[in-house]
């Protein structure tokens, strides 16, 4: 859950830098590629929407649970800012 909830995330944010053009400033997301995204995202992992708001329902009633996921979250998109601050040293 941890991978899958992490590539929304990116997706939200990828999608709400999508949103802005000259007529759109600040925090507008692109409901279009967020849509796609979300659905790229679950054939990617092989969920349905359903299982995975079935497994999210089971996760919001064990909010331990859903706590460590977010921490793996958050381990997982420093991992990837550290990894891209490299490659842009090494260019």
């Amino acid at each position: 859950m941890t991978s899958i909830l992490t590539d929304m995330h990116l997706a939200e944010a990828y999608s709400t830098m999508a949103g802005r053009d000259s007529t759109h400033k600040g925090q507008v997301k692109n409901i279009d590629s967020l849509e796609h995204y979300y659905k790229d995202i679950l054939a990617h992992y092989h969920l349905t929407q359903e299982a995975f708001d079935k497994s999210m329902n089971w996760y919001r009633s064990n909010p331990g649970q859903l706590d460590s996921v977010y921490s793996g979250m958050v381990n997982r998109i420093n991992e990837l800012q550290k990894s891209g601050s490299r490659d842009t040293t090494n260019k």
